[in-house]
């Protein structure tokens, strides 16, 4: 009589767990806090936070000087829309806005050493502050980074070098 209520259980259990919002390709919300690294490129994790219920996780990174700092957001796509697809979208309607705002945006495509695409958009203010928008699609979720820097020397090939460090690192513990 036992294994007849363990078959059971376990029937009952598969439809639950195939309807569970926080399960994607095999991992949970927490799985992709967990992967965060704790340094990268020389900045530090300042804080992170996660929230299962709507697939979101969060942290702030910055370097000692506070002249680097970045975001790093993981989340779903919407229900129904493949993961790619979004991130193009994202990055359509964040080019409409950094336009709308003045900047003039610049795209840029970039594989990670995991070999993970990266696609981003770069902006600079007065040619001070390099602000850039970076998503990879990982483990079914879009993965978005931004880093900021202060160039005090103006935004030039060393702050996009670092941007790109910075980005592939989180991308690719992530990914691994």
């Amino acid at each position: 009589m036992r294994r007849l209520a363990v078959v059971i259980g376990m029937s009952f259990a598969v439809p639950a767990m195939a309807n569970d919002a926080d399960l994607i390709e095999g991992f949970r919300t927490n799985d992709f806090l967990r992967a965060l690294p704790q340094q990268a490129d020389q900045l530090v994790r300042q804080g992170m936070g996660s929230d299962p219920k709507n697939g979101l996780v969060k942290a702030q990174y910055a370097d000692a000087k506070q002249t680097r700092k970045a975001q790093v957001l993981i989340y779903r796509a919407p229900d129904g829309v493949d993961v790619d697809d979004y991130v193009e979208t994202v990055l359509e309607s964040t080019e409409k806005a950094m336009r709308k705002a003045g900047a003039q945006p610049s795209r840029r495509d970039y594989t990670s050493p995991s070999d993970t695409v990266i696609q981003c958009l770069d902006g600079n203010q007065k040619q001070k502050i390099l602000h850039s928008v970076c998503l990879a699609s990982v483990k079914g979720r879009v993965v978005d980074v931004q880093p900021l820097a202060a160039a005090s020397n103006g935004v030039n090939k060393e702050a996009f070098e670092q941007s790109n460090a910075f980005v592939s690192a989180v991308v690719d513990a992530i990914a691994s």
